[in-house]
């Protein structure tokens, strides 16, 4: 946040001199801060309003997992959360899915629950023209149907940065945005998995949706992808232990939010749903 006001500010000072004094330049200053704020931040409620996180109540969390599915690294989080008992939500990426797709239905029919992340993971989706970022949307809700029978309810946009031209696109998909009030920032190793995944656990809340990868959006086959995939692993090995001994459990989004009937009952596209708590409900 605070880079964002201090861009804003920036800005402010180069168009003072044309903005005709202070009242408009603070007018301006606000304008770009809500602006920048809503482009720049996942879940923003400025831009777009989405789900941070479900309600502060009882004692638990969603774990969701960006990027996949990946044929090394899917399997092993999926026997990772088997072996704590854990359910979790993936945000895959449409051209993975119609290439593994036995891989998504597993994912399936173990207990977890699946949402779209796009066709291909455009990393300039904020900036994507209307009709392009409809298209990736629908690409990759379809290439979801195809290996498991059923359009996803719930959608996340490559890096949670949104615009204001999604929201049509999402309204006509029938699907809920969703972004996170955690991160495991998994894309960037650190020395030690277990430290890092004890200081995310300590920081979780009842309600908290928490970002985590299994696969990679461009080269799921190369050297940086298994380097920060075998750290995501670390992670959640160490972080499932963690969040027990705190109180916590995971479950799917649609869960923790109180979206209705999961993915495995529902045969197509829904209405969106009210969230129990979104962005622009103060989400954490």
């Amino acid at each position: 946040m605070w880079v964002v006001l201090a861009c804003a500010a920036t800005l402010a000072l180069v168009l003072w001199p044309a903005t005709g004094g202070l009242g408009v330049a603070a007018a301006t200053l606000l304008a770009l801060t809500l602006v920048l704020h809503g482009a720049v931040v996942p879940g923003s409620p400025f831009l777009l309003p989405s789900v941070r996180r479900g309600p502060r109540t009882g004692r638990r969390v969603s774990l969701t997992f960006d990027d996949g599915p990946h044929p090394v690294f899917t399997p092993r989080v999926l026997e990772v959360l088997a072996r704590h008992g854990a359910h979790a939500t993936f945000f895959l990426i449409g051209r993975w899915a119609s290439a593994h797709p036995d891989l998504v239905r597993r994912i399936v029919a173990e207990g977890h629950t699946v949402g779209s992340h796009t066709h291909t993971h455009p990393r300039n989706a904020a900036i994507l023209p209307p009709r392009r970022i409809a298209r990736e949307i629908r690409e990759g809700m379809r290439a979801i149907a195809d290996a498991t029978g059923h359009l996803p309810r719930l959608y996340r946009q490559p890096m949670g940065v949104v615009n204001r031209w999604i929201g049509p696109a999402l309204r006509e998909a029938g699907v809920t945005l969703v972004a996170w009030s955690r991160h495991a920032h998994d894309n960037r190793p650190r020395p030690d998995a277990a430290a890092e995944a004890e200081r995310l656990a300590a920081r979780l809340r009842p309600g908290d949706i928490v970002c985590l990868h299994d696969g990679d959006d461009r080269d799921p086959g190369g050297a940086e992808c298994a380097r920060r995939r075998t750290y995501s692993l670390a992670v959640l090995q160490a972080l499932l232990p963690a969040m027990a001994r705190g109180g916590l459990s995971s479950v799917p989004v649609e869960e923790l939010i109180g979206a209705g009937p999961s993915l495995l009952g529902d045969a197509g596209p829904q209405a969106p749903h009210a969230p129990a708590e979104s962005a622009t409900g103060g989400g954490g």
